[in-house]
Order: structure tokens, then sequence, then C-alpha cells
């Protein structure tokens, strides 16, 4: 009907208006409210809250409901990537993700040989209006690209909510088996779990080069 055929036009127009691009400062400033919307909700530990926005239920977990905001922080080291929408004046913030190097004391909370040697995949979200649109996908790519020129494996992590309690046990529940059988669709593979998250790796990576030595 005529509804259906304006919400596909919608669609479209804004699937026409988003692109993928490196996150500077002056984004994150620009984005910083309409992001923290989709990534924090507003702010409480409801289980509507947590589901509809991406990391509400983290931090409701973690306790830590201030400090900078996310997006800014995802500047710190390593690839950062925004989704905007360009049909709208300013841009809307559409997703985000951030990729770097392990770190320490993430890899240390695996087994020495299942340990991520290779970018991993962090912050990976998508607000809640903008979902079913491969605005996600579009997202991980950049990360693959990166990897494929650094020639070196992509991981990702999905955290299992370790200490979750109540509600904030019900959203990961309801999230964990969901992006399991999504990452597992599109060809990830799982290496191996532990108490706070599941590893995930990219199989479209290629080899480091070997390393020359000296003859003799």
């Amino acid at each position: 009907d005529e509804r259906e055929r304006g919400k596909m036009q919608s669609c479209a127009r804004v699937k026409e208006g988003t692109r993928v691009i490196p996150l500077t400062r002056e984004l994150a400033d620009l984005l910083h409210d309409d992001a923290q919307q989709a990534l924090r909700g507003d702010g409480t530990c409801t289980l509507d809250n947590m589901t509809v926005s991406c990391f509400a239920a983290e931090h409701c977990v973690q306790g830590n409901h201030a400090g900078e905001g996310i997006l800014r922080s995802l500047l710190h080291d390593g690839y950062s990537f925004v989704c905007i929408d360009d049909t709208h004046t300013p841009p809307k913030f559409v997703g985000c993700v951030k990729a770097s190097l392990c770190p320490r004391y993430i890899a240390d909370k695996f087994p020495c040989h299942q340990r991520p040697d290779g970018l991993v995949l962090f912050s990976l979200c998508v607000d809640d209006r903008y979902r079913r649109q491969r605005v996600g996908a579009r997202l991980i790519e950049r990360v693959l690209e990166v990897g494929r020129r650094a020639r070196i494996p992509v991981f990702l992590l999905v955290a299992r909510g370790c200490g979750a309690t109540g509600e904030c046990m019900l959203a990961f529940q309801a999230r964990v088996p969901r992006l399991r059988e999504t990452y597992t669709r599109l060809g990830w593979q799982e290496q191996c779990e532990c108490d706070e998250y599941i590893l995930f790796k990219h199989p479209g990576h290629t080899p480091r080069p070997p390393v020359p030595t000296s003859a003799g």
C-alpha cells in the first residue's frame, strides 16, 4: 500500500545519503549528542533502553555512566570510522566502529595459543533507526580493508555480560545468541571463549609475509 511504498522510499533515501568515513575529532564533537543517544540511549538500565541502544547494557554492568563521550574515546588509538546520514543538516550519526591491535588486558583473558594476534574490532554500533540496511556490514568492511592492507588477521569480540544481573542479564541473554548466529552466518569463525568474551576471527585475511632470514 501507499504507506509501505513510502517506507521503502524512505529507506532508499537513507541508503543513498549515508557514507562511511574516518572519524575525526570535529565529527565526534558534531555528532556527540546523536551518537550518545544511539550508544547509551537515555542512560537508564531498563531492558527497553538496553535493547534499543548499543552499549547501555555494558555500561550498566560496569557501572560506568559518565565520563568522556564514547565517540570521542574511539579516537585514542587504532582506526575508527563513522557512518553519517548526509540527507540531514547537520549530518546525523548512523553508526561507528573501531579497530586496534588487541590490548594486553584482553589478550591475557584467552589461552596463549588462541590469543587474537591482529586487529580487533570494537565498538560496532548502528543506530536503531538505521538497522537492517547493511550499515554494520559497511563499517566492518572498512576494518577488513585495513587488515588486508596491513596483511594481518581481523578479530571481533562479543561481550557475554559477565557479572550481569537482573535486566542486564536478560539483555545479554537475548543479544549474545543473536550476535553469535549473525557473525557465524556472515562467515566469521568462532575461535574460543572466556568468561567475558566470545572471540571470532574473519577468514578472509591475507597472512603476513615471511620474515627474511640471513643465510648461514
